[in-house]
């Protein structure tokens, strides 16, 4: 997975049609059971984002077919993979013309895999996790970046504590509902619907009424 994460780094159309390849060639690539899924709590070096934890990331993602610019303006393909910061360009559109849902789905996972998950191992070596908690650590950081676990959050300071605050995370993630300066309908609906999943191990989506100062 490793080696498939350097290669999507590199943005164009040859990038596209490697994933693609990869889609047909290793479907077994993609998440089944976590070692530890279940009733266990691990730590991060033993868990890996479960099935049920990919569909959950990539129904509030979406998915878009070519390049598009994102809610803060950076180019964007798929169901979230960053093609660069800043708009998308004619040069852009181009190189990746148009992927499949197969493609956006690999595509995303690569980037959990060699991006977010190692950020989470790394930030909370330590704390122990069930599965649906370390599902919602990922979506959580897919969303917003795998620098939150690994420098200053709110979240990772509660999970450091000895012992780990693990009931104030819910409103932690509630923080990051932000879009530059404003605050996002739908960020805050993917925020409780990651609060309802640390809680309760419930990956079902959520149409949250939404505060009157959001947008």
């Amino acid at each position: 997975m490793l080696a498939l994460g350097l290669a999507l780094t590199i943005a164009g159309a040859g990038v596209v049609e490697s994933a693609s390849a990869a889609v047909a060639a290793v479907p077994s690539a993609l998440p089944g059971a976590s070692p530890a899924a279940g009733l266990f709590a691990a730590f991060p070096k033993d868990l890996d984002l479960s099935a049920a934890g990919l569909e959950y990331i990539l129904t509030w993602e979406g998915f878009r077919a070519t390049p598009y610019d994102d809610a803060t303006g950076n180019c964007t393909i798929g169901s979230g993979h960053l093609i660069h910061r800043g708009v998308c360009t004619d040069a852009d559109r181009l190189q990746w013309g148009t992927i499949t849902r197969d493609q956006a789905r690999f595509i995303a996972y690569v980037d959990i895999e060699s991006r977010i998950v190692p950020a989470i191992r790394t930030g909370i070596p330590s704390t122990p996790l069930f599965q649906h908690q370390f599902d919602t650590l990922v979506d959580w950081l897919y969303n917003v970046g795998p620098a939150y676990i690994t420098g200053q959050s709110s979240v990772r300071t509660a999970l450091l504590a000895l012992p780990p605050r693990y009931g104030d995370v819910p409103f932690a993630l509630l923080a990051y509902v932000y879009s530059g300066k404003s605050k996002m309908c739908g960020l805050y609906r993917r925020r409780i619907g990651d609060a309802t999943l640390w809680n309760t191990a419930s990956y079902a989506s959520n149409h949250a009424a939404c505060p009157q100062d959001y947008l």
